[in-house]
């Protein structure tokens, strides 16, 4: 079997690169991969002969003078039809197509057009459900413009009806997609692996602090604003909120400038991930929208118990009051009510942290890519039985 990979991202970099890189490691560990075309290798060797690099890096440095500089959402529309432009030309020939959602329209006409089946992988929930929840948030904090435009929103809704079939990360991001009409039998949930290797408890939390932690880009979606809202009040000597990422546009920047003087905060850009969940007490992602949530596992991984929304797609992973706890979207109250709760029962948290161990086996890396592989396997056969 042969498939054409198209991954408009950076293998292994962040949550959209890690799960890139888990599905072109299943296909070319099988020997199935015929071309892999990414925006960056990321000095990876998976199949360095069959891979493509098409940058896009240089579409925000020509941003960067420009009026446009200000707005993400034109940027992330440019830079993904640019690289599918370039990826759709000189497509070869193989028995599957498989490309990431918002940047594979043109390439899925193509191998559509060459008698190919294509899968889309879609990372988010649908895209009328994250443009909705992101636009909300831009409305209540003056951000007019997120990464995320209606020209995105068209061109990613003309990419689910062309594909022949579409993974999802969790039920949360299936549920939105069979809401808009996507039939159930053209979408399979793989959630993402996790690396057990590298994620795993260490020799224990080396201090007293009740460090809440918050892992990744700092920005409305994720949900940071409920966060911080949701320890006002506390004294500052009972707790810090460690933030590990960066701070993604002015409004969050200055969303934390203005915190930093009514909460314990410290912010940092950490390039050994796996130290920071271990020196937690809890992490939380309070995300309006998210399709998985990858630091979710990480953390569950390394023996720290969650805090998620209902929106969050890592939900399907936590067991309410056992390994963590799911709250309601935009809730700051809740929030503040099960941070106390871990708290005031530190012996309750070590053992949820410790359950939540157990519980991501499940998603050991190599068991994630058998299923993709499987699914590949499965969309192939049927193609050629029908023809």
């Amino acid at each position: 079997m042969n498939v054409v990979l198209s991954m408009g991202t950076r293998l292994g970099a962040g949550g959209l690169g890690g799960s890139a890189a888990q599905v072109a490691e299943a296909l070319a560990e099988r020997g199935w991969l015929r071309c892999l075309i990414c925006a960056s290798a990321n000095g990876t060797d998976i199949a360095r002969d069959a891979c493509r690099e098409i940058a896009t890096n240089w579409i925000a440095w020509a941003f960067l003078h420009s009026p446009l500089r200000r707005r993400p959402d034109v940027l992330t529309y440019w830079r993904d039809t640019y690289f599918d432009w370039r990826a759709q030309k000189g497509l070869p020939e193989a028995d599957l197509f498989y490309g990431m959602s918002q940047c594979a329209l043109l390439s899925m006409r193509r191998a559509v057009s060459m008698g190919m089946p294509a899968v889309l992988d879609s990372a988010n929930c649908h895209v009328a459900s994250l443009f909705s929840q992101v636009a909300r948030e831009g409305r209540a904090f003056g951000l007019p413009h997120d990464f995320l435009g209606e020209r995105t929103v068209a061109r990613t809704a003309q990419e689910y009806e062309l594909a022949t079939h579409i993974r999802v990360l969790s039920t949360v991001a299936r549920q939105t997609f069979v809401e808009r009409g996507i039939p159930p039998e053209r979408i399979t949930v793989i959630p993402p692996g996790v690396d057990l290797a590298r994620f795993r408890p260490g020799a224990g939390k080396q201090d007293d602090v009740f460090r809440i932690g918050f892992v990744g880009q700092v920005c409305l979606r994720k949900g940071v604003q409920y966060l911080l809202a949701a320890l006002e009040g506390w004294d500052g000597r009972e707790y810090e909120l460690l933030i590990d990422g960066s701070s993604g546009d002015r409004v969050c920047r200055e969303l934390l400038d203005n915190y930093r003087r009514r909460v314990n905060l410290r912010q940092v850009e950490s390039p050994r991930i796996e130290e920071t969940y271990r020196s937690l007490s809890v992490l939380v992602l309070p995300s309006v929208e998210d399709g998985f949530g990858m630091v979710v596992a990480e953390a569950m991984a390394c023996g720290v118990p969650v805090i998620v929304t209902e929106h969050v797609g890592a939900r399907d992973i936590v067991r309410e009051g056992e390994t963590g706890f799911i709250i309601p979207p935009r809730d700051a109250a809740s929030l503040a009510r099960r941070l106390r709760y871990l708290y005031r029962h530190p012996d309750t948290a070590r053992r949820m942290g410790r359950r939540g161990v157990h519980e991501i086996k499940r998603l050991e890396v190599s068991r994630i890519r058998q299923r993709i592989a499987s699914m590949c396997e499965r969309l192939v056969s049927g193609s050629r039985a029908r023809e």
